[in-house]
This record gives structure tokens, sequence and C-alpha cells, in this order.
């Protein structure tokens, strides 16, 4: 279990990276086993070079690593698969930093206008290369993990995301400009008011990439802020029915603990808030948003402003989590130590 201990003249409070399978949310899990995966939708333009591409992208990538090879092709590239490897530095008490190879198995499904890609399989293999466990078993994945464990598994992540990113960059050059394109649009849309021009551009964004998770969270917010008008319902159609029946519970509460991680707290709360309408009887999403708001009034505490606002949103979410997380001893400290700052901070600022 990880503690992270903040003061800012405020009662210490006890707060944590729960797990989820057992991954401490570092590695996404799905049916007990490590998966990494996502579809990438292209024109027609792509689509007949998709294979080459996919290939291509292995080469560069995995080229030079002995005993890296694409071990299985369909004739008319409607598959491909793929054994890569990585190295990852490891540090423990007795042998100090080292270098650690962690293999996996890339697979890449080829059909109309979608490229769905998997990295699963993972292996990791001993200095001599004599032994080699499944990652799942890495460090049992228990409460007791030390940090020099979790660096590891972040490692992982880290080089794994960032060859997502090469995936998608070799397939569709333009796309993550034509996607930043469309939010920004949507966004200025969206802040001066204009809610007609900021549907439609978010429904042109949906139409043409209607899996990626960029275009569906500001999407479902959008529609999530506007229920009240039926202008905006008759325009959605069913598009919320398909884009929810699309949705996956774990893909956006990990894309707002990644964004939270990054920094980047407006979008993470923005993911945890679709994470809450896809399955809202999951407790983390709550939690985490809470965290946000305590993050934020002890950063209003260091620079000797009024943390009480921030306090106050902190609780209702964390007596939400607390709902669907009842026995949690850590939830219910932290609630308690919550409500105590509180009034601690009102008398320090006469409310």
């Amino acid at each position: 279990m990880k503690h992270l201990f903040l003061s800012i003249g405020l009662t210490f409070i006890c707060l944590f990276s729960y797990s989820q399978n057992n991954s401490f949310n570092i590695l996404p899990f799905k049916d007990g086993a490590i998966l990494y995966s996502g579809t990438l939708q292209v024109d027609n333009t792509i689509q007949k070079e998709i294979n080459i591409r996919v290939k291509r992208w292995f080469v560069k990538n995995f080229g030079d690593i002995v005993g890296a090879s694409i071990t299985y092709e369909e004739p008319e590239g409607g598959m491909v698969i793929g054994k890569a490897g990585i190295t990852v530095n490891e540090k423990t008490k007795l042998l100090g930093s080292f270098s650690m190879s962690v293999w996996f198995t890339i697979q890449f499904t080829i059909t109309d206008n979608m490229c769905q890609y998997e990295f699963q399989k993972f292996l990791v293999v001993s200095l001599d290369s004599k032994e080699s466990y499944n990652l799942e078993s890495y460090g049992n994945f228990n409460s007791s993990a030390t940090q020099n464990e979790k660096d590891f598994l972040n490692g992982i992540d880290t080089k794994i995301k960032s060859l997502i990113r090469g995936i998608e960059t070799s397939i569709d050059p333009n796309r993550s400009v034509a996607i930043s394109s469309y939010i920004q649009k949507f966004d200025t849309f969206n802040q001066k008011g204009d809610t007609l021009s900021a549907l439609k551009m978010i429904r042109e964004a949906y139409d043409k990439y209607p899996q990626d998770l960029s275009i569906l969270i500001p999407l479902l917010n959008f529609y999530q802020s506007n229920t009240k008008s039926k202008a905006i319902i008759n325009y959605f159609g069913n598009i919320i029915t398909i884009a929810m029946e699309k949705s996956n519970y774990s893909s956006y509460y990990l894309k707002g603990f990644s964004l939270q991680n990054e920094g980047k707290e407006d979008d993470a709360i923005m993911a945890y808030n679709v994470a809450i309408h896809v399955k809202s009887d999951e407790g983390m999403p709550y939690f985490y948003i809470g965290y946000i708001h305590y993050g934020r009034a002890i950063k209003l505490g260091v620079s000797k402003k009024n943390p009480v606002d921030e306090l106050l949103k902190v609780q209702p979410y964390w007596e939400e989590a607390l709902k669907y997380l009842p026995n949690d001893k850590t939830i219910q400290n932290n609630l308690k130590t919550l409500k105590h700052d509180i009034e601690k901070q009102k008398k320090v600022y006469n409310m």
C-alpha cells in the first residue's frame, strides 16, 4: 500500500493507490491477465496499407532485438502477430540497478477500416535467460510490494504506452493532429456558450473517430451537462446509446488515473465522471475526484489561502466512495480526518 502524507496545517491524511485486479492500477488487466488493447479507425486510403505500416512499425522498434520476430501473418493481411521484447531498469537492495528483459506478444487484427492491437502474454526473463515467469506474478502484486517493484512496473507501462503511440502515428500520421484540432475547436465553442457549434464539432469528431477516448470522454460529458436540452437530445439521436455500449468502465477509470498522474486534473475529473456514468456503483472514481480536490486544498494552504471551499468539495465524493466501499478502513479514517480538518480551517479563517 502506497501512503502519501500531506500537510498544510491540516491533520495528516493517508491516501493510496488502490489495486484493480491486483495491479496497483499500474498495468491494465482483463480476465486476470495483463492486456493493453485499442482500436484505430482509418479511412479507405489507409486501409490498403495498414498491413505494410504495421510491419514497418514492428521492424523499426524491434528489428535489432535478437529473438523478436513476426511469428504469424495471414496471407490476405487480416492478422499480424509478433513476439517482441523491451528492457526495463530494476533496482534491488542486493544487486543494485540492472536491466530486465520483458517479452510479450503483439497481435494486430485488421478489418474494414479498423485496426485492433493487443499487447499480451507478458514474461519477465531472468538475467541469465534461464528462467522466466508471468509478469502477473511479479512481486505478487500485493500491498507489501516495494517501491522498486512499483517503479519497475511503471517503467514497463511507460514503454508500452510509448509503443502504442508509435502505432497510432505509424498507421495514421495525421490522426493525433486531427483529434487535437477537433477538441480545440469544441472547447472554444463550448467556452463561448455556442452549444450548437460545439455539438456539431464533437459529433463530427465522433463520426470520424468513434473508438477514441479523447473524443468519447468530452462527448459523453457534454451530453451529461446538457440533458435538459431537447434540441441536444434530439440532435444526438441514438449516438449516446451507441457510445455507451462501446464504453468500458475500466478504460475511463484508468484513463482518469493516467491523466491524474500527468497532472491534468480537469481532464482526469472528466474521465472519472464518465466512468461513474458508465458504472455508478464503483467507489474509486469518487475517491480520486475527492483526492484531486484535496490536493488543490493543499496548494491553497501552502499559498496561505483559504482551503475550506476545496475541502468541502472533497467530502461528498469520499462519502459516495464509502457508500460503495463500506468496509474500507482508509476511506473511513480519511473521511473522519477530513471533517476534523474542515472544522479546524473554518476556525482559522473565522468562518
